[in-house]
């Protein structure tokens, strides 16, 4: 949605627009929806398209924000800088114990 809302043409913004209404239409569905606020090297192998946006990262970030929040949707941040499997465990915890996933 944020990169749509960003990087689409105006004439697109219908489009965008119904995108946004079915994020509030089914927000209600999540449990929750966690974050990763890092930013990643645009050179990264096996990821052609990330140089084509990696300078619009900050802003996609802030649209990203503003679009969850109209949709009705509380973002979770994930801690910043942890490496996949520290990751992976933070959101594992972090389920467990709001009681999304069992102990």
């Amino acid at each position: 949605m944020a990169y749509a809302r960003s990087l689409l043409p105006a004439q697109d913004a219908p489009v965008v627009d119904a995108m946004l209404a079915l994020c509030g239409a089914t927000a209600g569905l999540y449990d929750a929806v966690l974050y990763a606020t890092d930013t990643f090297d645009p050179h990264q192998p096996g990821d052609a398209l990330r140089a084509r946006v990696a300078g619009q990262q900050a802003g996609i970030d802030a649209v990203l924000r503003e679009t969850a929040a109209q949709a009705g949707i509380t973002l979770i941040d994930i801690p910043r800088g942890l490496a996949t499997p520290d990751r992976v465990r933070w959101v594992s915890e972090y389920l467990a114990e709001s009681g999304v996933l069992p102990h």
